[in-house]
């Protein structure tokens, strides 16, 4: 009979979990900004901590620039610029 590392060593356990949220961690707070497929035609250029936005399409009358996003997340210090 084998028994579990893990249930004999309990301490392996505590130790080891929040090293792997600590690692983890960073990914899971970066954000990301992706244009929607929808024929808008934004477009995204990263350029370092600023995000550079253009494309887009003109409202009928020419007065008003449409972007669509599917997903629209900033980390902070991260700047949106809209061209």
């Amino acid at each position: 009979m084998s028994l579990n590392p893990l249930a004999t060593h309990p301490s392996i356990v505590s130790f080891c979990l929040p090293l792997l949220l600590i690692a983890i961690a960073p990914a899971s707070l970066a954000q990301s900004i992706t244009p929607a497929n929808d024929g808008t035609g934004t477009s995204i250029t990263p350029e370092g901590d600023r995000i550079d936005i253009g494309g887009g399409q003109l409202s009928e009358d020419g007065a008003n620039l449409f972007h669509s996003f599917e997903e629209f997340g900033l980390s902070e210090g991260q700047i949106a610029n809209f061209l």
